[in-house]
């Protein structure tokens, strides 16, 4: 990454900080913003704004990835298991790719729309098996 690109990052994040708790929005939001981050991850010229919604979508699914270590850390079942070597931008493309298949939910918190897409893609095998017994998972893609 060129110190220039380094530099624009940070100082979007300077001119568009937010209250230290996450404001995830909608799926809406998150799609708008997962969809510069896709771009950014191929290497596409992206505008100021996407530049921004590129960050906030690596820095929201980084704080999944953290919230989902610290919780198996204290004990917690995982209810994820991404590989080590899945990247961001794979992550962002996951979301991206579940909420264009999922219009319907395009209303549900952001962060519940993250760990839908997430799970689906990356389920632990213990969650699967539970899964079966639950009456309402999060976000079940199951009709």
């Amino acid at each position: 990454m060129s110190v220039r690109f380094a530099v624009v990052i940070f100082l979007g994040f300077i001119c568009v900080s937010e209250p230290a708790r996450a404001q995830s929005g909608d799926g809406t939001e998150l799609l708008r913003k997962c969809s510069a981050g896709v771009k950014a991850a191929d290497r596409q010229t992206l505008t100021a704004r996407e530049i921004t919604d590129a960050a906030w979508c690596a820095g929201y699914l980084h704080g999944v990835s953290d919230m989902q270590a610290i919780t198996t850390a204290m004990g917690a079942q995982p209810l994820l298991c991404v590989p080590q070597d899945v990247r961001l931008g794979q992550q962002a493309r996951i979301v991206v790719k579940f909420l264009q298949a999922h219009p319907e939910w395009m209303h549900v918190e952001g962060r519940l729309l993250v760990v839908g897409a997430l799970k689906e893609a990356f389920a632990c095998p213990s969650v699967r098996e539970s899964q079966d017994r639950l009456s309402a998972p999060i976000l079940s893609t199951t009709k």
